[in-house]
């Protein structure tokens, strides 16, 4: 789905609010840290445990992915439009 530029603005603008926020940086570590120690601390049968929390854990780093990738957009939209100005 193609979204209208001053979307992709405004969308990249809120995803680098979170990401820079601290409280969402705070919990983000302690979700991450809860996850890696319940499958360091897992025991050898747990198969199904660890494959949850390693689950749980790429569904939030995807998440900040996704976030990071408004920020880019909106930042080559910013560019773009800052280079074709400067041409002028």
């Amino acid at each position: 789905m193609q979204r209208p530029e001053h979307e992709i603005l405004s969308l990249g603008e809120g995803a680098e609010r979170v990401l820079s926020d601290d409280a969402f940086n705070v919990i983000f570590k302690e979700y991450s840290d809860q996850c890696l120690a319940a499958i360091v601390g897992s025991q050898p049968h747990e198969t199904k445990l660890r494959e949850f929390e390693y689950t749980k854990l790429q569904a939030l780093i995807g998440f900040s992915h996704h976030l990071a990738s408004y920020v880019e957009a909106a930042h080559n939209i910013i560019n773009k439009d800052k280079h074709q100005s400067d041409e002028d």
